[in-house]
C-alpha cells in the first residue's frame, strides 16, 4: 500500500502530530480497518520517510487516543482488538495496550 505523506516544513506542529493525524485519517478513512495489521514499524517508517522514534511517538499518540491497539510482538493494529482479547481471556500477559 502506498501512503502519500510529506511532512509540512511551514507549521509548528511537531512532527509525530502531523504523522498522527495522517494515521488517523487512514484508520477513519478505513483504508486501515479494525483488526488489520499495519506493517512493522520499520518499514512504515521508511514507507513514510521519518525517523522510527518519530512514528513510534505517533503511534503512542494514537494508542492513548484508543485508535491503535499495539502488542509487543504481533505489531499495531487499528481499533482496540488487544483491549478485547485481553477482556476474553481474563489477562492482560498476552497483549498489552502501550
Amino acid at each position: 500500500m502506498e501512503l502519500n505523506f510529506s511532512v509540512d516544513n511551514n507549521t509548528v506542529e511537531p512532527v509525530y502530530k502531523q504523522v498522527a493525524q495522517f494515521l488517523k485519517k487512514c484508520i477513519l478513512s478505513g483504508t486501515w480497518q479494525d483488526g488489520m495489521r499495519l506493517p512493522p514499524e520499520k518499514e512504515l517508517a521508511a514507507q513514510l520517510a521519518i525517523n522510527r522514534m518519530t512514528l513510534r511517538k505517533s503511534l503512542h499518540l494514537l494508542s492513548m487516543e484508543g485508535l491503535l491497539s499495539r502488542a509487543p510482538f504481533p505489531g499495531a493494529f487499528p481499533g482496540n482488538l488487544c483491549l478485547q482479547k485481553s477482556r476474553t481471556q481474563n489477562t492482560h500477559r498476552d497483549c498489552c495496550q502501550l
